[in-house]
């Protein structure tokens, strides 16, 4: 009889109650048929900290392992760069809703760089922060240029133009949001003025 069991590949190693799996070194499984697995991605790299495994094991041991991490990840991430993708469209539409929708109830946001920088909590605090942002402004226009996946984070390039209240000069300048994805939402917020600490806090830089 055939079971097939799920199991998570993390940084404990493999476990799964289906499965009689004794936990070795992260990447390596033995089921108590002294048979082990050590789990690569097909390129011949690693698996990722966190990864799906799939397992069928009779009772001698091992039929197959079926690796699933890889599809899974970029999928995951695909959906962080487009949620920070409609989160953009959606201000720029002027549609205030959509756009809190996006935004995890217990988000956290600050700007990174400032002399007693505060970090903004909640949906209150997001609004109060976004307020403040737009608070010199007569007219400001957002105009993100580039996406960028980083697993649960998306840097987002953003240049902006706006003119200042009494003001006739335009103002441009370009920022790189920080943006951290959990439960399908935007939940943490950090936003920089310059692109190398920004690549650095999303892990994009050695």
């Amino acid at each position: 009889m055939f079971l097939a069991a799920r199991a998570v590949y993390g940084p404990g190693g493999l476990r799964d109650p289906r499965v009689r799996v004794l936990t070795l070194l992260p990447g390596m499984v033995r089921l108590r048929s002294g048979i082990s697995v050590v789990p690569y991605d097909d390129k011949g790299g690693p698996l990722p900290s966190i990864s799906t495994v799939l397992l069928a094991v009779s009772g001698s041991g091992p039929l197959c392992v079926s690796l699933r991490a890889r599809d899974t990840a970029q999928a995951m991430s695909q959906e962080n760069v487009e949620l920070a993708r409609r989160g953009f469209e959606a201000w720029e539409q002027g549609d205030l809703e959509t756009h809190l929708s996006l935004i995890h109830e217990d988000v956290t946001c600050r700007q990174v760089g400032q002399i007693d920088a505060e970090t903004y909590h909640g949906l209150e605090g997001y609004i109060e922060f976004a307020s403040q942002w737009l608070e010199p402004y007569e007219e400001l226009e957002f105009r993100p240029s580039e996406f960028m996946d980083a697993g649960d984070k998306v840097v987002v390039e953003v240049p902006q133009e706006g003119r200042l209240v009494g003001s006739d000069q335009p103002i441009t300048g370009t920022f790189w949001f920080v943006i951290t994805a959990r439960d399908g939402k935007m939940a943490h917020l950090e936003i920089y003025n310059e692109r190398d600490p920004a690549l650095e806090a999303a892990g994009l830089r050695e």
